[in-house]
Formats: C-alpha cells, sequence, structure tokens
C-alpha cells in the first residue's frame, strides 16, 4: 500500500493522521495494526481519520493501534488540531469539531501551543 500520511508527535505520543482527500481506502483493525506496528509498519500510538464532515462539521475518528475507535484522547486532539490548522482546514483562532466522546472546542492562541476545552 502506498499512501500519503503525516506523522505528528505531542507530549510523547506520536500519531499518524491520515487525510480522506488523499487515504481513500477503507480501514479496519487489522490494517490499523500493521501501520502502527513500530517494527513493521510505520509505527504509532494510533491513527487520527479525519477531518470528515458529520452534521456539516469537522469530525476525526481516532484508533488506537490494536484497531479500536477510541473515545478520546488529548494527545491526539491537540495533534489533529495543529493538522487542520498546518493544513489550512482552518482559519480562525477557534473552532468547533466532534470526536466519539462529543463536541469540542479548540483554541488557537497566537504564538503559543495550541489549548483545548
Amino acid at each position: 500500500m502506498k499512501t500519503k500520511f503525516y506523522k505528528y508527535q505531542a507530549i510523547g505520543n506520536d500519531y499518524i493522521v491520515l487525510d480522506p482527500v488523499t487515504f481513500n481506502q477503507p480501514l479496519n483493525p487489522n490494517i490499523i495494526q500493521k501501520i502502527c506496528d513500530r517494527k513493521y509498519g510505520v509505527g504509532a500510538d494510533g491513527i487520527l481519520y479525519g477531518p470528515t464532515n458529520k452534521n456539516n462539521n469537522l469530525s476525526v475518528k481516532i484508533f488506537n493501534p490494536d484497531g479500536s475507535e477510541a473515545e478520546k484522547s488529548g494527545n491526539g486532539i491537540r495533534i489533529f488540531s495543529r493538522y487542520l490548522f498546518d493544513r489550512k482546514y482552518i482559519k480562525n483562532n477557534s473552532f468547533y469539531y466532534i470526536q466519539k466522546a462529543g463536541w469540542f472546542k479548540f483554541l488557537n492562541l497566537i504564538n503559543q501551543p495550541l489549548k483545548f476545552k
């Protein structure tokens, strides 16, 4: 499998961001496990799949390295939000998005680390 991906690190956790724009293959636990494998894959603490559109709002799916879907991840949220800013998906200093655990508001304080509520 050949695909474009982004890998980010935050406070000791590393996640792979798979964007549906460039990754159009189905994700299943077996594929996720292979990608996250540190010996034979890219290696990561999980995969962030997004941004997707859920009721006209940004959405992300967070997957654990065993292939299960996580409800939330503090570092995953931080990484995904940085990705959205880096790729120009969002231009405002704050935005809302949805993950399995619910709604989140994210604040980008200019010249300061990203923070979320």
